[in-house]
């Protein structure tokens, strides 16, 4: 029983970081494309602060702390998909 019960919550564990995962892949690629828009129409914009609330995190810096939390997040999810086959 003991056994089961952990089988369970080892389960439902795998899929809440899987679904994390693939929720920081999309918000992640998501704050990239923003940032290619920014550099396209308006790349004097880039080396502004993102918000008035976090001067000092500037628009480009966004841009590369989105592409790796999307590339991590991603190589997570794949990993946890491929242990599941």
């Amino acid at each position: 029983m003991v056994k089961n019960a952990s089988r369970v919550a080892q389960v439902e564990m795998i899929k809440i970081i899987k679904s994390l995962a693939l929720t920081g892949t999309i918000y992640g690629y998501l704050g990239w494309l923003y940032v290619i828009l920014v550099n396209f129409l308006y790349p004097q914009w880039l080396e502004l602060p993102l918000s008035h609330i976090t001067l000092f995190l500037r628009t480009d810096i966004f841009g590369i702390i989105c592409f790796i939390v999307s590339a991590l997040c991603f190589f997570v999810y794949k990993l946890i998909e491929y242990e599941e086959d």
